[in-house]
């Protein structure tokens, strides 16, 4: 808003260069005055002179002849700078006109002049000459000198009116270009006489607040009225101090009454005008409606905090940043990621905030060149000593001209795991379906040598009547023969030859029975059982018996024999009870000096049955305990366990049997897994 003020009348400098003297009825006034002086004085010449910025000239004069000499001699004693009376005897003679005389002028051969002073400067001379020697009296020395003032003071009233015409015509100018601009503007112009004490408005009070132009009453008083009850008092505090307080400009924001009983917000801003000395005229300014702005702006903020809890809302990172890379938007999840809040992040570079993706800013920068987004797939970085994986994707800004870009990043271990893991259950399905097929394969010769040795045995016996028959005839004594097969051992070769059959019969059917497909209905099955065919596995496991003799480990059983039948998909519970029982054994490999025990106890507690897995081996550090069932987390050593047994595990007695299985470890004294399963579940047969 443009608050104007009327250009205020400045007192000009007679010696200015652009100070010029009054041309109106001083002429005729000055001729009368400067033949007083003469007449006064005595002599036949008197002249005024006056200096401004159109030169030197004469501007009273009296006496015979021209008056080009007395305008020569004034303009020689006004160049000597003299403020005071001056007076010379023979100006022909005198030195200091040596310089400043030409030698052609006519000179009189006296003179006497006073200074006329305007505005406090001498700006002219009272002038009287004789060509005759003479001298002046005190008398009329004194009179000379009143008339010069005299002289003066007409000068200076007449150079008041002038000023004060001029400044007329000025205001009178000014204040018509004040109301044209003020029908101009869209704002609403006010301008109060303070000493007539009436309120003038432009037609903008009627078109932005609606008053009629008949309501609306010329006083200051119409105006306060109509400001809010909770503004009046500061509003009016802050206008009348402004001017009481000798301010010259008034500033204030409140809200105003329109014609139809609504709020406008105002911003009023005034400009005192004062007199010379500094007493209040007038006040004019302008009320700007600020309301639409503000509701632009209300909305804007809105849309604004809809946007960034969008943003925020987002799980993904989100980042912007400018074509330097600084940060310009941090969302949520970013603060979340990397603990800094937005205010700490945004204006720093980006490989600054997230050092872990440093590398991307070459793929930054292309999207940005190319306009297209850039993708980066399975980023691996570490936090916390632990691997993770994250996709990248750029977006280049396209809008508005902008240059910069937004960066989504997407925490994806759990998915890359997840799909590890299903790589892993492919295998373990593959080497199952391979275990299966290898295990009826096998059945086959084994059950040729269970039976041929079954048969062996009956033959060479002395109890069926058909051996004592085929004896004698061909000419054999069974007696000697049995004697013979006792005395070499094939007896005891044989039995060992059967039994060797039957255990790996056994062996290959506990092997059918864990690899074969799993049902998904739930099945009561007895606990002691299931760790029974377990211990079996884990017997005739061949890295187990090679590398920690599973033969050697002292099994203690502690069964409930109450317990009733637990509903379960046996084939996995059996796939964790094996997974718990081979890294017990692995685990009590390592430690010397006592011998290995496993515990295996069942018990119910209320309605869910309990198994404990216990070893005496070197125990869990609690660091690990914490991570011990997130998938590929391993302390084993490279090459020896893939972090995925005890995150199946727990996965199968949590989600699948709605159990918990839980991790109890002393370091240097042993561990604990303890299952619980519930004894009823929907969907089984119980």
């Amino acid at each position: 808003m443009t608050v104007l003020q009327p250009p205020s009348p400045a007192r000009p400098d007679p010696a200015a260069p652009g100070f010029s003297c009054p041309a109106t009825p001083t002429g005729a006034s000055l001729d009368e005055l400067a033949a007083l002086a003469a007449q006064l004085c005595g002599v036949p010449m008197a002249a005024i002179s006056l200096c401004d910025a159109r030169g030197r000239r004469l501007s009273g004069h009296a006496g015979p002849g021209p008056a080009q000499p007395a305008l020569a001699l004034a303009q020689a004693l006004q160049a000597l700078g003299q403020d005071e009376e001056v007076l010379v005897t023979d100006p022909r003679t005198d030195p200091r006109l040596a310089d400043v005389l030409n030698a052609g002028d006519e000179v009189p051969r006296f003179c006497a002049a006073v200074p006329l002073c305007l505005g406090g400067t001498a700006a002219g001379l009272l002038l009287v000459a004789d060509h005759r020697p003479r001298e002046l009296s005190a008398a009329q020395r004194q009179a000379l000198g009143t008339l010069g003032r005299l002289a003066g003071v007409q000068f200076e009233l007449e150079r008041r009116l002038d000023d004060l015409a001029r400044a007329e015509a000025s205001a009178s100018a000014s204040d018509e270009r004040f109301r044209v601009v003020a029908r101009s503007t869209v704002d609403a112009v006010w301008d109060w006489d303070i000493a007539r004490s009436a309120m003038w408005w432009n037609e903008a009070v009627t078109v932005l607040f609606g008053h009629p132009p008949e309501s609306v009453v010329p006083t200051l008083e119409w105006w306060a009225e109509r400001i809010h009850p909770e503004d009046r008092e500061r509003v009016l505090a802050s206008f009348l101090g402004v001017i009481d307080g000798g301010g010259s400009a008034w500033h204030a924001e409140y809200r105003f009454q329109r014609a139809d009983g609504d709020w406008a917000h105002i911003d009023d801003r005034g400009y005192v005008i004062r007199d010379g000395a500094g007493q209040p005229l007038r006040i004019v300014g302008a009320m700007h409606d600020l309301t639409q702005h503000r509701r632009s702006a209300h909305e804007l903020q809105r849309m604004r905090a809809y946007l960034q809890n969008i943003i925020d809302s987002m799980p993904s990172v989100l980042v912007g940043v400018d074509g330097e890379g600084r940060v310009s938007t941090w969302n949520a999840s970013a603060e979340r990621a990397t603990g800094l809040a937005a205010a700490q992040a945004v204006g720093r570079r980006f490989e600054q905030v997230l050092p872990q993706y440093a590398g991307l800013m070459d793929s930054v920068r292309r999207a940005i060149a190319e306009g297209q987004p850039v993708r980066a797939p399975r980023q691996a970085f570490e936090r916390e000593g632990d691997m993770r994986f994250a996709d990248v994707v750029t977006y280049p800004l396209a809008a508005n001209g902008a240059v910069g870009a937004v960066i989504r990043v997407d925490d994806v271990t759990e998915r890359v795991r997840i799909e590890q893991m299903m790589v892993q259950t492919e295998k373990m399905m593959s080497v199952g379906g391979l275990a299966a097929g290898m295990a009826h394969e096998i059945n086959n010769p084994l059950g040729v040598i269970l039976q041929s040795c079954q048969n062996l045995r009956r033959r060479l016996g002395t109890e069926l009547p058909a051996n004592h028959r085929v004896a004698q005839e061909v000419g054999l004594d069974l007696d000697a023969l049995q004697r013979y097969l006792g005395a070499r051992g094939l007896v005891s070769f044989v039995e060992a030859i059967q039994e060797a059959g039957e255990r790996a019969g056994r062996i290959v059917a506990d092997m059918l029975a864990f690899s074969r497909r799993a049902d998904s209905a739930f099945a009561p099955e007895r606990v002691d059982a299931m760790l029974d065919a377990v211990l079996r596995l884990a017997a005739s496991d061949y890295d187990l018996k090679k590398q920690y003799d599973f033969k050697q480990i002292e099994i203690e059983r502690r069964y409930d024999p109450a317990l009733p039948g637990v509903p379960c998909v046996r084939t996995e519970i059996e796939q964790v009870l094996l997974n718990l029982v081979k890294n017990a054994a692995q685990a009590m490999a390592g430690v010397r000096g006592r011998a290995p025990r496993l515990v295996l106890r069942t018990a119910r507690e209320g309605e869910h049955a309990r198994i404990d897995i216990e070893d005496n081996g070197p125990g869990i550090e609690p660091a690990a305990q914490r991570r011990i069932f997130e998938p590929f987390y391993t302390t084993k050593p490279v090459g020896i366990g893939t972090g995925l047994g005890l995150s199946v595990s727990y996965f199968i007695v949590t989600d699948h049997h709605k159990g918990a299985i839980e991790l109890e470890s002393t370091p240097g004294e042993g561990t604990r897994f303890t299952l619980r399963l519930p004894l009823r579940q929907a969907g089984s047969l119980t």
